[in-house]
């Protein structure tokens, strides 16, 4: 490193440059200044460029003074693995205006990006594992992005973790994403997600063979107690589905089911069963029983052969 220092009336100013930095974590460089400033943390014109950095240890290398402890603690847990090429943090004002909402007065932003990266956004949720990632921190606002990642088998894809404010943890944690793909995987994420709590268990004994996509968007508080609010739907595209035991297959399966932290129903669900066109709707309120009717056309031939009973054998056609 190399530092030169300088006293002025207003107080001491420090300079440094082809300042060189490796641990076990990261390393880089940076260069800049910073003045001391009577009734003012100081002034402080910061540039740093880190080209290896584990994005598990982020929280260790972000200023205290950027974040609230919520917003630190969340950095600290939720980022969990990953690994950064291209780390660049700009720091540039009188610290007495930090952070700079809408980069007023000065300036700070964080940007990187990542490969491998693991989130884990919320206790009891499955993480988003292996994304390539950018992480960008403007003034108060936090953004975690991913334009792919995985998560319990299921490719994501358009994922976002938000915090609107880092400084006000009144405003809850933002979190977006999409899943493509085998119906099965979406299935699967939801009984492994607070969201199988939500449908009472709705899709316990559910099989399907098919592709859908699973929307979901959840707001979570960092403090205090209030529960996550959540909105999700996933479309079912030409599934066949079996709902158990004695029940009739499902097959062509087309529609949404809607979800939210309180009730779930379906929109637009089509399906052929028992031979015939049929709709189904499934509606629940909270606190209350999950409620399913299924409205259509069956076959008294293709009903023989599911539930083979003497009376059936003189019936034929439509019901």
């Amino acid at each position: 490193a190399q530092f030169s220092w300088q006293k002025h009336d207003r107080g001491m100013e420090i300079k440094f440059n082809k300042v060189s930095i490796s641990n076990a974590d990261l390393a880089g460089n940076f260069f800049g200044s910073y003045q001391l400033l009577p009734q003012s943390p100081g002034l402080i014109d910061l540039t740093v460029h880190l080209t290896r950095a584990a994005v598990r240890h982020t929280a260790r290398y972000i200023p205290l003074v950027a974040l609230n402890s919520e917003a630190h603690n969340w950095i600290r847990n939720a980022l969990i693995d990953g690994q950064s090429d291209d780390f660049n943090l700009r720091l540039k004002g009188n610290l007495k205006d930090f952070p700079f909402d809408g980069n007023r007065n000065g300036l700070f932003q964080i940007r990187a990006r990542a490969t491998g990266v693991g989130v884990e956004y919320a206790k009891g949720w499955p993480r988003v594992e292996n994304a390539a990632a950018k992480l960008v921190i403007q003034g108060k606002r936090l953004e975690v992005t991913a334009p792919t990642a995985m998560t319990v088998g299921a490719a994501l894809n358009d994922i976002s973790v938000v915090l609107p404010d880092i400084k006000n943890l009144g405003l809850p944690l933002q979190v977006r994403g999409e899943s493509v793909g085998e119906t099965k995987n979406g299935l699967n994420f939801i009984q492994e997600s607070p969201v199988r709590g939500y449908i009472d268990g709705l899709t316990d004994n559910i099989t399907s063979g098919g592709n859908g996509n699973l929307n979901l968007q959840v707001d979570i508080p960092l403090r205090g107690s209030k529960p996550a609010i959540v909105s999700g739907r996933y479309h079912f595209i030409d599934n066949e589905v079996s709902l158990g035991k004695g029940v009739p297959i499902l097959h062509k399966v087309n529609g949404d089911l809607l979800f939210s932290e309180s009730s779930v129903r379906t929109q637009g669900v089509t399906m052929q069963v028992l031979g015939g066109p049929a709709n189904l709707t499934v509606q629940s309120n909270k606190g209350s029983a999950v409620n399913a009717k299924v409205v259509g056309r069956a076959n008294m031939d293709v009903l023989r052969d599911l539930e083979p009973h003497p009376l059936l054998n003189y019936l034929h056609g439509s019901s």
